[in-house]
């Protein structure tokens, strides 16, 4: 169908689309877009974050802020004049071409344009150096381009800054940045980039644009300090993206941008390496994630197994565990007793890049043991050059570290030989942790002889099976047992526990004492299938190599002396089914 010419705007600023000249022509679906397509919101938090916290001013000692400010914005402020015959160019190829995604597309982005105003999501960061030299370039003008202030930044594919374009209407974005240049001061800097598809030029139908086009003067230039619109000027250096005609495809974008910070920036939160301020149109009020809010965030937004990985770097102290170059020492960080058995892998700045149990997507990652209990581990190369080898195997997404990605098949062979040793090595460091280290996969387990039926010997014939059954000492309150005159100051300590379910209410328990003395230990529910008010009522424990022991019973609670430092082997019996539940000691 034949458009009317219509003529570009002589202002200094317009949106222009090059002539195409027999190009590649680009259609509606863009491949480097849809790796953010599924979660929106999500991905475009992690990208915004992790860029700032890239571009985080040398020696800076506040942490770095980035704020989420949902606004209106003029639509003569965006060049939407200019923008809107490009629109409607796109709108009749689509319905030329029977594209049901792409009019829908167009018909909304068409509809927000004929408003005074758009609605506009500002995602500006502060304390960083904003987009120096070529780092402009690599966001604003090239595709698949990284140009980053570390070498082991966060981004290595260029392909982060298309997350912006899923949560656009118009499928258009400004980016402004501001920073101290040498010999020359203050730059301000503004120019906008509309993704559409190729089309027919609006002011001449013989001619084809491409799909990419800019908002910049008619010399093809950056609108610079004065010529910059008060909406996206900076106050600070910096760098601000503003997504117009702004739509997070979701019921509550300002929680799913919370929960998209919790979960992936929990460990820069934490330590003061970062404060985010979400504001939206119809809260007066701002929403500011720092390392004091955290913690009441998790708590509400019940993003659970984040919140497990959030206190054990919070709560625990931090294991050094020894790998191979190039990767060298790890971190490890470790909450026992609660968590989705799972290791999470940290990049430099703090964000999540994996918890998967798929080897495949989280190498790192030890396969768990059956007598493993509860557990959220977090792990983090400890220095910058282990950080920067394990980024050339983050996936594009960078949701996965697995060698998959490296290109070169001896350096492929050798980050796998590495990462073994790493897995091993944390496995091993686990193992001590939950005082499993001196057992292997199966035991012989001799203490389940007196809980497993016997036969009568001196019967002929097929002989039938019977339960031994030792009935024990159960008090009806606890109370304190007597000490041995052997026992000494310091209590024992206890050690290679094993708790073996033997019934539907009964467990055998089995654990070595290095030194006689009083023994008080607690029973401890743990696992997925637990409630968070399980509570277990003994009545009823025998010691079974001496029987004569007083053991006295609590709440969970079992208190007993051990007359010599020995392998002890406790059967307990419980007043509820207790089948399914798994258990620790402690």
């Amino acid at each position: 169908m034949a458009l009317p010419a219509v003529q570009p705007e002589s202002h200094d600023a317009t949106w222009q689309f090059p002539v195409n000249d027999d190009g590649v022509v680009y259609g509606f679906v863009n491949a480097a877009a849809e790796h953010f397509r599924s979660d929106p919101m999500n991905h475009l938090v992690r990208e915004a974050v992790q860029n700032a916290m890239d571009a985080k001013l040398e020696g800076l000692v506040q942490p770095v802020h980035v704020a989420f400010v949902e606004s209106e914005v003029s639509t003569s402020a965006i060049g939407g004049d200019s923008l809107r015959p490009h629109v409607e160019s796109c709108l009749a190829l689509a319905k030329s071409e029977g594209q049901d995604e792409a009019i829908i597309a167009y018909t909304r982005g068409l509809e927000a344009l004929e408003q005074a105003t758009v609605n506009c999501l500002s995602i500006i960061d502060s304390g960083t150096t904003g987009l120096v030299d070529d780092r402009w370039n690599a966001l604003v003008i090239q595709e698949g381009v990284v140009r980053k202030n570390q070498p082991n930044s966060g981004g290595s594919y260029g392909i982060g800054k298309n997350a912006v374009f899923n949560v656009s209407d118009l499928q258009t974005v400004m980016y402004s940045t501001r920073y101290i240049a040498r010999r020359v001061g203050r730059e301000e800097r503004l120019q906008g980039k509309s993704r559409l598809i190729a089309h027919t030029a609006p002011w001449e139908s013989d001619t084809q644009l491409q799909h990419m086009g800019f908002y910049r003067t008619q010399s093809k230039q950056p609108l610079r300090g004065r010529q910059i619109p008060v909406p996206f000027k900076l106050a600070d250096t910096g760098t601000g993206v503003f997504v117009l005609g702004f739509n997070p495809h979701c019921g509550n974008w300002a929680k799913a941008a919370v929960d998209a910070v919790l979960e992936n920036f929990f460990f820069a939160l934490h330590h003061q390496q970062l404060v985010v301020e979400i504001q939206t149109n119809s809260e007066q009020q701002a929403i500011k994630l720092n390392h004091e809010t955290a913690d009441q965030h998790f708590v509400s937004s019940r993003r659970t197994p984040c919140y497990a990985y959030y206190r054990a770097i919070r709560d625990g102290s931090v294991r050094t565990v020894q790998a191979e170059h190039p990767l060298g020492p790890l971190h490890l960080y470790l909450l026992k007793g609660e968590g989705s058995r799972r290791t999470a892998c940290l990049n430099h700045n703090g964000m999540l890049i994996t918890d998967s149990r798929e080897r495949k997507r989280n190498w790192l990652a030890p396969q768990n043991r059956n007598f493993w209990p509860d557990y959220a581990a977090v792990i983090a190369a400890a220095t910058p050059q282990g950080d920067a080898w394990l980024r050339t195997m983050e996936s594009p997404g960078h949701d996965a570290i697995t060698p998959q990605q490296i290109l070169d098949t001896e350096a492929r062979n050798q980050a796998e030989t590495v990462l073994n040793h790493a897995r091993n090595a944390l496995r091993e460091t686990y193992d001590r942790e939950f005082n499993t280290a001196q057992y292997e996969e199966s035991s012989n387990l001799t203490e389940l002889a007196y809980a497993l039926p016997y036969r009568d010997k001196t019967a002929q014939g097929d002989r039938p099976l019977f339960a031994h059954v030792v009935k024990g000492k159960s008090l009806s309150a606890p109370h304190k047992a007597p000490l041995s005159e052997t026992e000494g100051t310091q209590a024992p300590t206890i050690l290679n526990q094993r708790i073996v379910s033997t019934g539907p209410n009964q467990l055998v328990i089995a654990f070595t004492v290095d030194r006689p003395g009083q023994i008080a230990i607690r029973l401890n529910p743990v696992g997925a299938e637990r409630g968070s008010e399980t509570s277990v009522q003994l009545i009823e424990a025998l010691d079974l190599d001496y029987p004569e022991t007083l053991i006295n019973l609590g709440d969970g609670d079992i208190a007993l002396v051990a007359e010599t430092n020995r392998r002890m082997r406790l059967k307990v019996t419980a007043a509820q089914d207790i089948a399914h539940l798994a258990f620790t000691l402690s």
